[in-house]
């Protein structure tokens, strides 16, 4: 048989036909040299060596330009069919990580209030993940629990996992136009006169008044807080403050809608306004944390959480 030579696929061997697919797309040794970072004469030699290897022409050289052999183009559909087969399983194999069910355990006011909204966004973009939720105010044991990720309002203080700050916060007293009226009405407006809405379980292991607690001493306000109404969340006392029934702290990034909308206003103004002592914080066991599924959605978390 008329060149019949074996031909072993090793490392250099593929390194040669990559070098040939990048000369036959560009015609040029010289072009081909600058896109594999090599010297023109390097590129020259591996198509030589592979022409040796093959024992057959791959390239018509001429003075200022190549043309492919008859069994060059042949040789080039093959590669650029094998190599693009390559190419699209790996995409499909990424592809498969970004697949499945991810499960998520999120405070309820911010599931509520917030994340629900953004889900359609997310699932436009990533629509092989599957988002289950789950709403705790709990820190997660994610060494027996079965939850892939957690968002936690707290402090940055989780050993053992893998944690990212995600958003800052703050606490702003809100009230409705109505109860805001009312409260003008009197000869000297103050916290002293309103019924107060509280969060009572503001973080893991927070009081009941923890977070007006927080409020009065941070502005040095003789405020009485233990009184009012106390929820189990953020966003039920919220809605009591759009419903009249009093003042409630809210969480800036949750009630920024209901201040646009004009359902929630701030009866003391912005300097009522405080820095949470609590952050946002994604957490998640530190085997799982450059899971392509977890990356994606802490990617798109932190981008959405920048404004």
């Amino acid at each position: 048989m008329i060149n019949a030579k074996s031909l072993s696929l090793n490392p250099q061997t593929l390194a040669n036909l990559h070098g040939f697919r990048c000369a036959a797309k560009h015609l040029s040794f010289t072009r081909a040299a600058g896109e594999l970072h090599l010297t023109q004469g390097a590129v020259s030699q591996q198509i030589k060596r592979l022409e040796a290897q093959l024992g057959f022409a791959l390239f018509l050289r001429f003075n200022r330009r190549l043309q492919l052999t008859a069994e060059g183009e042949q040789l080039l559909a093959e590669v650029n069919r094998t190599l693009g087969s390559l190419e699209m399983t790996i995409r499909d194999l990424r592809s498969a990580d970004l697949s499945g069910e991810l499960k998520i355990s999120v405070p309820p006011s911010f599931a509520l209030a917030w994340l629900s909204q953004m889900l359609p966004a997310f699932q436009q973009r990533y629509p092989q993940i599957r988002l289950k939720l789950e709403t705790h105010n709990r820190l997660i044991d994610f060494y027996s629990e079965p939850v892939d990720l957690a968002i936690y309002y707290g402090q940055p203080d989780y050993p053992g996992l893998s944690s990212w700050h995600i958003a800052e916060e703050q606490l702003i007293p809100v009230c409705s136009p109505e109860y805001a009226n009312r409260l003008q009405d009197q000869p000297a407006p103050s916290l002293q006169h309103c019924t107060l809405l509280h969060d009572a379980s503001a973080w893991p292991q927070a009081g009941s008044y923890a977070e007006w607690s927080y409020w009065a001493e941070q502005r040095a306000d003789a405020l009485q807080v233990d009184h009012g109404y106390c929820f189990d969340m953020s966003e039920l006392a919220v809605q009591s403050a759009i419903n009249g029934l009093g003042v409630a702290l809210g969480r800036h990034r949750l009630i920024r809608r209901y201040l646009q909308e004009g359902l929630l206003v701030e009866p003391f103004g912005p300097a009522a306004r405080l820095d949470a002592p609590q952050n946002y914080f994604l957490v998640c066991h530190p085997d799982r944390s450059d899971h392509p599924a977890i990356s994606a959605f802490r990617d798109w978390l932190c981008a959405l959480l920048t404004d």
